[in-house]
């Protein structure tokens, strides 16, 4: 578990217990119970003294400040774990300043992203259809000119300019390379949470490749670099991977063997038109040894 969660779950049980504690208060004072007690409370720019008291308004007046001081806190814990992927690039390009020449690739990326478990982002490359600045880039691809040196900072191996003397009019030559950075999906989540998200996202990836496979498109017009880069923006890495079916007997089995689901068994036809001329079905037989190419996702993670 997470740093993050802990801290809030400490938090959410602090508040619990606070509660009950203004709850016992509430009910020995009530009760009438009696006694006499002394609360003093000191500490920067705070002085407050309680003197003979009941012993339930004391316990009382100690749960309502653990309340409150765990609220305040949970509040910041839960800000902290769900940043925006806006204030995370913000993050990215404070610390892009702090990049230097010398640094290779692994080190940019542990200067710009950090080392934590958890973090996660998207690369990509894009290659400029004319001449471009760092700021219109940004602008392009990140939605705000403000990120022109985290784009800087990213390709400053690229030698189309010197880091230090880099700005946001910094010009990009036509038919230029150049790596952009996005916050995944699954920044910041525990490794369980990024499966249960993976596997969803997998599974609706392969009801658009099914659906393409009963449109009758010939599939190796589909299976094209736009419909890589479709996949590629939903975090999933598409790639045609060659499998024999092994101890499966038909289309269905075999589905099920590779996609979970053996309602997907039409994509595996539509990838080997060649092996499958003649009409099939969900219980067409399947040679053991027959090499097939199959289309297959994995989470898009770094």
């Amino acid at each position: 578990m997470d740093p993050v969660t802990v801290k809030f779950l400490q938090l959410i049980g602090a508040e619990i217990f606070g509660a009950l504690l203004a709850l016992i208060g509430l009910y020995m004072f009530f009760r009438g119970i009696s006694g006499k007690s002394d609360l003093i409370v000191e500490g920067k720019g705070l002085k407050a003294k309680l003197t003979n008291s009941a012993p339930g308004t004391i316990i009382c007046l100690i749960g309502v400040g653990l309340i409150v001081y765990s609220l305040h806190s949970s509040k910041v814990t839960r800000e902290e774990s769900g940043l925006s992927p806006e204030h995370v690039l913000e993050l990215w390009n404070a610390n892009s300043y702090k990049v230097t020449e010398r640094m290779d690739i692994e080190q940019v990326i542990d200067t710009i992203v950090g080392k934590g478990e958890n973090t996660r982002f998207l690369n990509t490359e894009i290659t400029l259809d004319k001449p471009a600045t760092l700021g219109g880039i940004a602008q392009r691809e990140l939605n705000d000119r403000r990120f022109w040196h985290l784009v800087a900072a990213i390709n400053k191996d690229r030698h189309y300019y010197t880091l230090s003397q880099a700005s946001e009019l910094t010009e990009i030559p036509t038919k230029s390379l150049v790596e952009i950075w996005r916050v995944s999906k699954y920044n910041g989540l525990d490794s369980k949470t990024v499966v249960q998200i993976s596997a969803v996202d997998r599974a609706r990836g392969y009801d658009e490749l099914l659906a393409l496979a009963n449109s009758g498109k010939p599939f190796n017009q589909a299976f094209s670099d736009d419909l890589f880069s479709h996949f590629r923006k939903e975090e999933l890495e598409l790639s045609l991977q060659y499998v024999q079916p092994g101890d499966v007997r038909n289309l269905r089995e075999l589905s099920l063997k590779l996609y979970g689901d053996p309602k997907y068994w039409p994509i595996i036809p539509w990838a080997n038109r060649d092996q499958f001329q003649s009409q099939v079905d969900q219980d067409t037989a399947v040679s053991p040894n027959e090499k097939l190419s199959t289309p297959q996702f994995t989470p898009w993670l770094h």
